[in-house]
């Protein structure tokens, strides 16, 4: 057995461990649906009724959990955006812990949402995510963080330095010694050019960090559900802008995702100048960011269906960041961007 299925094994046990904790029916089952910073179930009793969480790395985290799930409940208690509910368990707490299969587990239900994933890359479906994204912004700029808030800090020396959270993306999967050289060169202007663009507001804040199309759901009501808070932390308020481009910045239709996502971010919230010019950059560094999550990660779903793909189309990318092409290919791009 390889190593993907013993944790496929692992935490499916351990899901259905789980249901016993919440108040479900009598035969519930948990059936896998994602594997990636944690494995995903949807519980199932005849119908789907829930979405199950199984953390897989507890190690210090039931403080940052207990915050992300915080922020859910005001979100939703302020109106801010549509995210599903968070199911409490039959101990009335908003996550469970437990010893099952040898390992200590936290996971957290939530409530399932009949829809589908927002497709396709339209102009209508960026300037939706945009829109979404200035909501959950100007939420998080208003809102009072409690003391005992406990989220990461997505900055530079967090992405690219020594202890990077999701590793180096020099060990990224199908790296060698000549693309490898580039992508130095590549973080070397990044470096230079966010220096002295910190996270701190006016131009951060509390961000959702994973507002990919992928992460929004449109209900059987028509209605726009942003899900999956996991990585959400202290970051610039335009890196929500690098997670809606993540996995599409090679595309020919990157300068139009986005045009459209600024346009709906600014019918809701303002941005600067200065925010703008560093677009390029931003959506650069997040292109390293997952290269670095790839090869932290061999065992999640995307590692397995990109395999080396995503090496060869980041590279594509630097290239034309270093030449000064990318995201400067439209004129009106070039005009939004400056």
């Amino acid at each position: 057995m390889n190593s993907r299925d013993r944790i496929i094994g692992v935490y499916t046990r351990r899901a259905n461990a789980a249901l016993a904790h919440y108040p479900l029916p009598a035969g519930a089952t948990a059936r896998l649906i994602s594997l990636s910073e944690n494995a995903t179930f949807v519980v199932e009793a005849e119908r789907p009724l829930a979405i199950l969480r199984i953390y897989l790395s507890n190690a210090g985290r039931v403080a940052a959990i207990r915050s992300e799930l915080a922020w859910i409940e005001a979100l939703r208690t302020d109106k801010a955006v549509d995210t599903p509910a968070i199911i409490k368990t039959l101990g009335d707490d908003v996550i469970a812990q437990f010893e099952a299969d040898g390992g200590s587990q936290v996971c957290a239900l939530f409530e399932y949402i009949p829809g589908a994933e927002i497709t396709g890359h339209s102009p209508e479906t960026y300037q939706t995510v945009g829109r979404i994204a200035a909501q959950i912004h100007q939420h998080s700029s208003r809102w009072r963080i409690p003391a005992d808030f406990s989220r990461r800090t997505w900055d530079l020396d967090s992405i690219l330095g020594d202890g990077a959270e999701w590793g180096d993306w020099r060990n990224g999967p199908g790296l060698d010694g000549e693309n490898g050289k580039l992508l130095e060169r590549t973080e070397a202007v990044i470096r230079r050019r966010l220096a002295n663009y910190t996270v701190e507001a006016p131009r951060g804040g509390l961000v959702h960090c994973d507002l990919r199309a992928a992460n929004l759901m449109v209900g059987s009501d028509r209605r726009i559900w942003a899900i999956d808070f996991d990585d959400c932390g202290f970051s610039w308020f335009l890196w929500d802008l690098c997670s809606t481009t993540t996995f599409i910045e090679h595309l020919p239709e990157i300068d139009d995702v986005v045009r459209a996502w600024l346009a709906g971010y600014k019918s809701v919230r303002s941005i600067g100048d200065a925010d703008l010019a560093v677009v390029p950059d931003l959506v650069m560094l997040r292109r390293l960011h997952i290269f670095a999550w790839l090869g932290s990660h061999p065992d999640s779903d995307l590692a397995h269906s990109l395999k080396d793909s995503y090496c060869s189309a980041t590279c594509d990318v630097a290239r034309k960041y270093l030449g000064g092409a990318f995201l400067r290919n439209n004129a009106e791009v070039e005009r939004s961007l400056i």
